[in-house]
């Protein structure tokens, strides 16, 4: 049997009251659903995150937000000056690979994280990531492969990515098919904000990495990775076809 887990979902947003956040506690045979809710202005988000991550289990951290930038983004802007030209073009400057790359395997485009409001919760994410650090005393790694872990962690997952490969197409099918992924008993999740949700899904994701089913960078993608960031989500045949539990890496 595999390490018990607490995998910890979080819906990133700038302001608290527009944040879910689920935790689930993983073992490799089954995935149970403790608590899921929004975060509280009156309640600091990493607040509740410490109170959650105090157990003798590794944590997965799995967070719905961009953990990098492009890497040409950094490259372009770092010598320029007011009114100059600039070489690249948009899609570089605006997108990573990883997001290219979700997009060829799943027909599913990230949102810009150089272009757009998402900068703002990007930063967001990275500032509450090196906050737990700080409070924890953990290092949150980010691992360059899927599979069981047995020291704490933090992955970048994308919600929208889970739904497109179990066909989820609306919020009935989704809640119905948490309803059957989750071991009993489980929060009611009937009336649940669509950022609670999104938490809830970024458990599943996490779930996917633990048992090696996510993709990760290619050894020619591991700098750029360590770079950019890189979104962890399963491919559609291994899901449907396979339980195999080997890390997955993209072609």
């Amino acid at each position: 049997m595999s390490r018990e887990v607490c995998i910890i979902g979080v819906d990133c947003a700038t302001q608290p009251r527009k944040t879910g956040l689920a935790r689930a506690s993983w073992s490799g045979d089954q995935i149970r659903l403790e608590e899921a809710r929004r975060a509280h202005p009156s309640e600091p988000v990493a607040d509740v995150l410490c109170a959650w991550m105090s157990t003798p289990n590794p944590v997965l951290l799995c967070l719905d937000a961009p953990l990098g930038w492009p890497a040409a983004l950094g490259q372009a802007l770092s010598g320029h000056r007011a009114g100059e030209g600039i070489a690249e073009a948009a899609d570089a400057m605006f997108h990573r690979h990883t997001d290219r790359v979700i997009r060829a395997r799943l027909g599913k485009r990230p949102l810009e994280v150089g272009a757009n409001f998402i900068a703002r919760m990007a930063l967001a994410a990275v500032q509450l990531l090196q906050e737990l650090r700080a409070r924890s005393g953990l290092a949150f790694a980010l691992p360059q492969s899927a599979g069981p872990i047995n020291e704490s962690a933090a992955i970048e997952v994308y919600p929208a990515a889970l739904r497109r490969l179990r066909g989820w197409d609306d919020r009935a099918a989704v809640h119905s098919g948490l309803v059957a992924t989750f071991a009993d008993p489980m929060p009611n999740l009937a009336d649940v904000t669509d950022d609670v949700q999104d938490a809830v899904l970024c458990v599943l994701a996490g779930a996917d990495f633990l048992r090696g089913r996510a993709v990760g960078p290619s050894t020619d993608e591991l700098v750029l990775a360590e770079r950019e960031g890189w979104i962890w989500s399963a491919d559609p045949d291994p899901l449907l076809s396979s339980e195999s539990g080997a890390p997955r890496r993209a072609s």
